[in-house]
């Protein structure tokens, strides 16, 4: 639909929300979602609960909280589920250990009417915990906002919930951790488990036991994995955690870029906008190719065109594991040895939220996901291809000021369709 302005899409958005429908907005980066989405929540908040959730904290602390400023009732609410949370200086997990804290969990605190956790820490007296005073007042809020983990803690019955970055409630988050730092070197993740449990039962100190409680957590994840380390050849664990959204929930979803889901029980309202130049470079660059071609010898003659097309760039480079540990055998580490690119995981934190503003190229392989993550997503009734496909798109977004984008892998040829949404492509290679 050829909209007029935000005002129109706000209006109308506003409209499918009051009628009770589930409403998926799609517009390009930079055109202001978050914006419009804080003033839907503002406008809605005045009839029923608001639950607005981000993939990340830093997301909800940085873009939507500042947005929410003036609202009568908001809090921006922080889990307790890493290292280091507890702000009375506890090593624990509060939510895990505290069976074992001396903290009240209850305190009477007088609130105002915009609260952040931070606030909290600041107004709970010191023999109370600020973290469970959180849990007792949170859903008495009209807007309540955090990550996507927080949910369950914020949503009521009745409440709309707004999801940023929506296309991410459907993909992995991704875990990981070196196995050095925890003094272990399995290369397998049933033996992994089987050390943990019995280091468990002979360990006492607070500390080591909260590190292996959180090891032992990343291994009860849907898809667990252990790979070879980029530098060192050390292990790596990765362990994915798959979200999705509440069936009963009514949802406003906001993205640059549809999600992997079926869209028959959705008011889509699109807002189009200028296409990029993409470049589809054909080779096939999946591990069993590599493999099958010559590895490594193979691989650096595969990517020298793009070193010949991107050496007077400055280039973000996107890739999974497998490829990044190849890179270092090509002439494109010789532009990240000289400053003129930068390599990224292409499942990190660089795919949501975070704009990349010092590159004016972006190189995306195709981020392919462990065969355990894929079966995970499959198994979910989720389209794998489709998720690494929809990530792909989002890591080529980060760099807003990027001139070329290249897609370097023959998979993407399958999916040119999809990728005409957004790019003017050009198939090279």
């Amino acid at each position: 639909m050829d909209w007029g302005g935000r005002e129109e899409v706000k209006a109308a958005v506003v409209d499918d929300l009051r009628r009770g429908e589930n409403v998926l907005m799609v517009a390009p980066t930079g055109w202001g979602k978050t914006t419009l989405a804080a003033e839907v929540a503002r406008e809605i908040a005045r009839e029923r609960p608001v639950v607005y959730l981000t993939p990340t904290l830093t997301l909800a602390v940085e873009k939507v909280w500042p947005l929410l400023r003036g609202a009568s009732s908001a809090i921006l609410t922080a889990g307790a589920t890493a290292p280091g949370m507890c702000p009375r200086g506890f090593k624990h997990y509060p939510q895990r250990m505290c069976g074992r804290c001396p903290l009240r969990k209850a305190a009477d605190v007088k609130l105002p009417a915009e609260a952040t956790y931070s606030d909290l820490v600041e107004l709970t007296p010191e023999d109370a915990c600020p973290y469970w005073v959180q849990r007792a007042v949170e859903k008495t809020y009209r807007i309540r906002v955090g990550h996507f983990g927080r949910l369950r803690h914020l949503y009521t019955p009745g409440a709309l919930v707004i999801v940023d970055e929506v296309h991410e409630a459907f993909m992995p988050a991704i875990h990981r951790v070196e196995l050095s730092d925890f003094g272990v070197a399995a290369s397998d993740v049933g033996a992994l488990r089987e050390w943990v449990e019995a280091t468990l039962e002979r360990v006492a100190a607070e500390e080591e036991l909260e590190r292996l409680y959180y090891l032992r957590e990343l291994l009860s994840k849907p898809a667990v994995w252990i790979e070879e380390g980029e530098e060192d050849g050390a292990a790596v664990l990765y362990a994915a955690e798959l979200r999705g959204l509440p069936r009963e929930a009514q949802i406003f979803g906001l993205t640059a870029t549809p999600p992997p889901m079926p869209l028959e029980q959705w008011r889509v309202v699109k807002v189009e906008g200028p296409k990029r130049r993409a470049l589809l470079y054909g080779k096939c660059f999946y591990y069993s190719a590599l493999v099958r071609y010559g590895g490594d010898e193979w691989f650096s003659k595969a990517i020298r065109p793009l070193y010949d097309l991107l050496k007077e760039r400055d280039t973000a480079i996107f890739a999974p594991a497998y490829v990044r540990r190849m890179l270092r055998y090509t002439p494109l580490s010789g532009l990240v040895a000289r400053g003129f690119a930068e390599v990224f995981e292409a499942w990190g934190k660089y795919r949501v939220g975070v704009d990349l503003v010092d590159f004016d190229a972006v190189l995306v392989f195709w981020p392919s996901l462990h065969i355990s993550a894929r079966r995970a997503l499959a198994a979910r009734g989720v389209d794998p291809d489709a998720v690494e496909l929809v990530n792909a798109v989002q890591l080529a977004g980060r760099a807003r000021r990027a001139e070329l984008v290249v897609f370097a892998d023959c998979r993407y040829a399958k999916h040119k369709q999809y990728l005409e949404q957004f790019y003017d492509i050009e198939e090279v290679g």
